[in-house]
């Protein structure tokens, strides 16, 4: 993550995910890091969660009310 923070403002930063569930914790591997480490990722980066078997993504953008980032949309390929 360290790395969006370098990259200049004008640039829109997005994080591409493959999805791996945790069935022990529920939930997935990107889900996971957006709560442990909400603090280290940028408002202005989209976080994307690509599940290879349904050809389908989960988009995660920041909410300024809530300051984090929240699942917005889901995408069919």
């Amino acid at each position: 993550m360290f790395y969006f923070y370098l990259a200049p403002k004008k640039y829109t930063k997005y994080f591409f995910a493959k999805k791996e569930y945790n069935p022990k914790k529920d939930t997935t591997l990107l889900k996971h890091f957006i709560d442990c480490y909400n603090h280290l990722i940028p408002s202005d980066v989209v976080l994307i969660d690509y599940d290879t078997e349904n050809r389908r993504t989960d988009v995660y953008v920041y909410d300024e009310d809530t300051q984090q980032h929240i699942k917005t949309a889901q995408f069919v390929f």
